[in-house]
């Protein structure tokens, strides 16, 4: 079960860094071509860098918990 624990881990892990990493991209994007909102036109690529900072924070912690796991033993689970 540990094992697929980590399994599990690491692929949410994965995905997450290459979410952050196209957001990332598709937040340049919208800085180049000055995208805003249809109505209140307020420009978006702020929120689309966060949302990538806090993917990749989140693909950090996966990570991080498999480390946990091989050094307690545990599940990793809080």
């Amino acid at each position: 079960k540990p094992a697929l624990h980590v399994i599990i881990q690491l692929v949410g892990g994965l995905c997450l860094a290459v979410i952050s990493w196209r957001l990332w991209v598709k937040g340049g994007q919208m800085l180049e071509q000055g995208d805003t909102t249809a109505v209140l036109q307020v420009t978006v690529w702020p929120l689309v860098y966060f949302m990538s900072v806090l993917a990749a924070v989140t693909a950090l912690i996966l990570l991080a918990m498999i480390r946990q796991q091989s050094t307690t033993g545990g599940s990793g689970e809080v």
